[in-house]
């Protein structure tokens, strides 16, 4: 831990603050507070390989909270059963093949999610995301997805809530691995907007 900070009463484990004595007296003149610089630390722990994309992905998203997404997803996709279709299970690899192309379609925006199964000459082509999965079947898992258990009345639960116990897990891992440095600059935009 770097010196001269304290951990924050509100927040111990994550926040730091200066540690220094507060300043007697007022007056007309300012000046500004000193902020000793220290670097961020990455911390993860020694059996990960930081070259391992899969083995960080791993520390935010472990394998049981993976199943869980599943077992929702499979929970709310027999409730959404249409027109006499039947619901097929996801399992984790079919799980991991939609969040990729999700990311995916974050990477390579398109206006519309149809447009990542075009095959019109005059569109880009995205061999990878319709060679891994039909568009019917993305689209039906994407309406299914769920977090927390969707049997389990969500009427005055606040946005967080809706993600849990995932968001506790994450939130958790992020303050674990990972000390921000004292300059840090955060963007609030969580959502694309315009106007």
């Amino acid at each position: 831990m770097p010196t001269n900070v304290v951990g924050d009463p509100t927040d111990p484990k994550g926040t730091l603050r200066p540690n220094l004595h507060p300043e007697i007296g007022t007056g007309d003149h300012y000046e500004p507070l000193l902020c000793p610089e220290f670097d961020r630390i990455i911390n993860l722990p020694p059996s990960i390989d930081r070259a391992d994309p899969l083995a960080i992905w791993s520390l935010f998203f472990p394998w049981e909270y993976l199943q869980n997404i599943v077992l929702n997803t499979n929970k709310k996709g027999e409730s959404l059963c249409e027109n006499g279709k039947a619901w097929k299970d996801i399992d984790l690899s079919e799980l991991y093949t939609y969040l990729a192309i999700l990311f995916y379609m974050g990477i390579h925006i398109e206006n519309d999610t149809r447009a990542y199964w075009s095959h019109r000459e005059d569109r880009p082509m995205h061999i990878a995301v319709h060679t891994a999965m039909s568009e019917n079947r993305w689209h039906r898992i994407h309406r299914a997805f769920s977090i927390s258990d969707p049997t389990i009345p969500k009427e005055n639960a606040t946005v967080f809530q809706r993600v849990e116990p995932l968001n506790s897990h994450i939130w958790e891992a992020s303050r674990q691995y990972w000390i921000p440095s004292r300059d840090l600059a955060v963007d609030e935009c969580m959502e694309r907007f315009t106007g």
